[in-house]
């Protein structure tokens, strides 16, 4: 293996690294949850939206405890239609094949939500399982990424086109340097 082509391959493995590295990294995950509600004899069809900011996926465990979110939490980014402290406006909890969210509604009502088994845990958008639910919804789960984790993409890509510049001009000079005529 020549010289050159060692540092072309260990600068193709920096980038399949860089690239891994920017991929899995993120600052926080964004849960977006929208649904319609079903007319009922005491309410008429609303909107049921909330967002949410963590640090993290949720730690849900199966058939493991509730975990809820006052409307006033500092990780609820927006929520509409939701109750008001002292009740909790949304618990996602975990089954044995399907992931929950509950709804509780201004309206005094609160609706279960069902979508897929792991839901709640990976990045992706989710519609309530066919079936089950009376009330339909979606549910997105994003991630967002560092503001260091695009710096340091940029940095590597720019690294990565010095040196293929600086590869083709060396190459530029030596050819240039063979085709002179000898003195």
């Amino acid at each position: 293996m020549t010289t050159n082509t060692k540092r072309l391959a260990t600068l193709v493995k920096c980038c399949a690294a860089l690239c891994f590295a920017a991929c899995s990294a993120h600052a926080s995950i964004i849960y977006t949850f929208t649904a319609t509600t079903s007319p009922a004899p005491s309410s008429p069809p609303h909107s049921e939206v909330f967002q949410l900011q963590l640090p993290d996926f949720l730690s849900i465990s199966s058939s493991g405890p509730v975990i809820s979110f006052f409307e006033n939490d500092p990780a609820v980014i927006s929520c509409v239609a939701c109750a008001n402290p002292p009740v909790p406006a949304f618990h996602f909890l975990r089954g044995p094949d399907s992931d929950m969210i509950q709804f509780a509604d201004a309206d005094n009502t609160t609706r279960l939500y069902t979508f897929p088994l792991n839901a709640l845990s990976n990045i992706g958008t989710y519609s309530t399982l066919a079936g089950i639910n009376v009330n339909r919804g979606a549910l997105a789960v994003a991630s967002v990424p560092e503001p260091s984790t695009a710096s340091l993409l940029m940095i590597g890509t720019s690294a990565i086109a010095w040196c293929l510049y600086t590869r083709r001009r060396t190459r530029a000079r030596s050819s240039e340097r063979d085709a002179r005529p000898a003195e």
